[in-house]
């Protein structure tokens, strides 16, 4: 599992403490998803089972980079994020997390200009000041 998660912040470009935003009570909304520091990204990695593999590289990506077009969590991820998402939930919710999506505020246009499906993605805190 270490192992794993090593090779995730690789992929994404480092692994320090300090390249994570730490959220303010004033930042974390119900409406808006949180950059997840990495001390607390580790424990919700850890809470999902090991052979969640799909799951852990979701939450870690989401961790990091809140407010993700569908589009991206599926090419970092290769997941069905809808239905990761459903299966993480059960393991973040009791930490004070969800993954959850929203409607953009300006529509995401497809390589045609049509308007696209997509969603953004993020972890989000809920139960109030967990």
């Amino acid at each position: 599992m270490k192992d794993d998660i090593t090779n995730i912040k690789k992929s994404l470009g480092g692994d320090s403490h300090n390249d994570i935003i730490n959220n303010s009570k004033d930042e974390c909304s119900i409406d808006k998803p949180i950059k997840v520091k990495n001390i607390a990204l580790n424990t919700l990695v850890n809470s999902l089972k090991p052979t969640s593999k799909q799951g852990r590289r979701t939450v870690f990506y989401l961790g990091h980079n809140p407010d993700s077009k569908t589009g991206d969590v599926i090419h970092y991820a290769g997941v069905n994020i809808s239905h990761v998402s459903r299966k993480c939930n059960k393991f973040l919710r009791p930490q004070g997390y969800e993954i959850r999506c929203r409607k953009p505020p300006k529509p995401i246009l497809n390589r045609f200009g049509d308007v696209s499906e997509q969603h953004l993605w993020g972890i989000y805190k809920i139960g109030g000041d967990k």
